[in-house]
């Protein structure tokens, strides 16, 4: 069975699984403009005048890619020629995940999501930019693919939490014991699993079936050894179990498949060493020390300033 049948065979016999397709599909909506704008972008078909020619008519917000650039625009003309200049130093690909996380980010903030929003934004961006350092070492990946996968890991939960208050305070109280709810108190509290949600996400958003499918298996831990695979959705379950191990504090993963899945970053042998693997613990350090400080995926400047907008608790 190939990705596309392992999911519509999901589809047609499990409940939860279709309920979590309808729930993304009511919580949020994708305009298909917009979803083929990040569908092209995704696979390096749309040009920075595709992204103008979108964003000029619809909801996306430009200015996130102003600030995820981190460019200095001193030299450079205010408006269409700042977010084009943008657009091209980021590349088509980390400009329409910048956009897709914002958009996403935006659409769960205004549900009016209960206590804890700010906190759980905080851990997607953290492991968004650990992903990102990531796929700076694993080409395979890359660094827009790093961060797909580690706004992925977080994606799921984010939109049950504002979908569902009542339900996601009760995982939060499962959170507070340090311990992850298993799959039948997730499936209790939500009539579906948040990797199920995550997977329909980011298929909806326009990253593709083993993006999706990948990303989100990673983070449900189940035993994929059963399950016909192809190598691209192991190649994508295998970046987000390294980012869920950097996040956590682990060298790398236990699975072997994917400790060894991107040869950049093999843990080396005794008496030997891997630098990029060395620069990358450094890097991640730093973040899990004192977390993300990007800011891009805020529709206002602060979580300050954005909880005032949306009358947030």
């Amino acid at each position: 069975m190939g990705n596309l049948g392992f999911l519509q065979s999901s589809l047609e016999h499990d409940p939860t699984w279709q309920y979590a397709y309808m729930l993304v599909r009511q919580e949020l909506p994708v305009p298909s403009h917009v979803y083929r704008l990040f569908r092209a972008g995704w696979i390096g078909e749309s040009s920075s005048n595709d992204y103008m020619k979108v964003m000029s008519f619809s909801k996306l917000q430009p200015n996130c890619l102003l600030q995820a650039s981190e460019v200095d625009m001193s030299n450079v003309s205010s408006g269409r020629g700042a977010i084009e200049h943008a657009i091209s130093y980021l590349g088509a690909r980390l400009s329409c995940v910048v956009l897709a996380v914002n958009f996403s980010t935006r659409l769960v903030l205004t549900k009016k999501p209960p206590i804890g929003w700010k906190s759980a934004l905080g851990d997607m961006m953290r492991d968004l930019e650990i992903g990102y350092r990531f796929g700076a070492k694993a080409p395979d990946i890359g660094v827009e693919g790093g961060a797909l996968a580690g706004f992925g890991r977080h994606i799921g939960l984010l939109l049950l939490m504002a979908a569902q208050p009542a339900s996601f305070k009760k995982y939060q109280a499962i959170l507070r014991e340090k311990r992850k709810p298993t799959r039948e108190e997730e499936r209790a509290f939500f009539q579906c699993e948040v990797y199920q949600v995550a997977a329909f996400v980011i298929q909806q958003l326009g990253f593709g079936t083993e993006e999706a499918l990948g990303i989100a298996l990673s983070y449900s831990g189940l035993k994929t050894t059963s399950m016909d695979l192809d190598e691209r959705v192991m190649r994508w379950k295998a970046a987000s179990d390294w980012i869920g191990c950097l996040s956590d504090g682990r060298n790398y993963p236990a699975d072997k498949q994917a400790k060894d899945f991107f040869p950049q970053l093999t843990p080396p042998k005794s008496g030997e060493r891997n630098v990029s693997l060395e620069v990358l613990y450094t890097e991640i350090a730093k973040i899990r020390s004192h977390g993300s400080e990007w800011l891009w995926h805020l529709p206002k400047g602060s979580y300050d300033e954005t909880r005032e907008h949306y009358k947030l608790q």
